[in-house]
């Protein structure tokens, strides 16, 4: 077999040749047929990265919730102490005024 000459008029009549054409269609099918299953896969494992992260964000959002709730009440505890030792201090200071007079 001659090796074509690689003038563009030569090469573009050597390539649409019948016996060029089927096996470079075969290949721009199988090209197709594979860039279609990559796209595929690639649009499954977006869909399950969305999803696990939607998951995460959820779990994320009620471990907050939690921990929110439990300052709330530790606050709340905080501020009943405080209005305990707001008491105490005023029944001394009451003392305190009727000792000295």
């Amino acid at each position: 077999m001659m090796v074509p000459s690689l003038h563009l008029v030569t090469l573009t009549a050597a390539w649409t040749q019948p016996q060029m054409l089927i096996p470079f269609g075969g290949l721009l099918v199988a090209f197709g047929g594979l860039l279609l299953a990559t796209c595929q896969f690639l649009k499954s494992e977006i869909k399950d990265s969305e999803t696990r992260l939607r998951e995460e964000l959820k779990a994320s959002e009620a471990r907050q919730r939690e921990a929110l709730s439990e300052v709330k009440g530790e606050l709340k505890t905080v501020k009943d102490e405080l209005k305990g030792l707001g008491d105490k201090l005023d029944r001394v200071v009451e003392s305190l005024l009727a000792s000295r007079s």
